[in-house]
């Protein structure tokens, strides 16, 4: 690992981490250990992403910062790929969901919020997901913060992220994905600690994988 290399950081335990590769920041963009000496650093992505603001999760118990995320595809997808696709690119083979008739499929409505059970996620609505603060918003968001400032600007800033990336991905189509932690076991009963949560789309410029991704416990979120 290169000086301008720092492990990705989800949970406490290495052991619940769900994906099958690490994810390390290089250069401030979190990529796959695999991809590290492949991604190019004066292309067209890591400049865009690079040029992208800095953000935290807008919805869900805290507020951790989210960094640009880079998967180099092999080969290079010149389509939107189906969502069975874009998890393989994710690393996700411990994708559990009982709500998701088919993965093999672009388009994928919301599967609800369904507590205490195999809930991952992997979806195409904007207006479901958590990283990003919706252009629709309900009216109690609305009265607690519209006369706040630093929360307009925040919302501002998060919402143009948002707008960038689905500019920058193949027929504005971004898949937000959320990945459930491996589960501990506390006092005879199974935990989970956090999701990671993503939202990619084929970059248009190179046909790679890219998006924003962070992560968020589980509380009031998926559970």
């Amino acid at each position: 690992m290169s000086q301008d290399e720092t492990l990705f950081h989800f949970g406490s335990d290495v052991d619940t981490y769900p994906l099958d590769q690490p994810l390390v920041l290089r250069s401030g963009i979190a990529v796959f250990t695999d991809d590290c000496e492949k991604v190019d650093e004066s292309g067209d992505d890591v400049k865009f992403l690079k040029s992208l603001p800095e953000i935290e999760v807008w919805y869900g118990a805290i507020t951790p910062s989210v960094s640009p995320f880079l998967a180099v595809t092999t080969p290079v997808q010149t389509r939107l790929p189906t969502a069975r696709r874009v998890l393989e690119l994710l690393r996700a083979s411990c994708f559990e969901s009982e709500h998701i008739k088919s993965l093999d499929v672009v388009n994928i409505p919301f599967p609800g919020y369904h507590p205490r059970t195999k809930n991952d996620e992997i979806h195409s609505d904007p207006q479901e997901q958590c990283l990003f603060a919706k252009d629709e918003k309900d009216q109690y968001e609305l009265d607690d913060n519209i006369n706040d400032p630093e929360w307009r600007l925040r919302d501002e800033q998060s919402r143009g992220c948002h707008a960038s990336l689905r500019a920058a991905v193949l027929e504005n189509h971004l898949y937000y994905v959320q990945i459930h932690a491996k589960p501990k076991v506390y006092d005879g009963s199974e935990y989970r600690e956090y999701v990671i949560v993503f939202a990619v789309g084929v970059s248009r410029a190179s046909g790679n994988l890219i998006g924003m991704v962070s992560f968020q416990v589980c509380h009031n979120l998926c559970d």
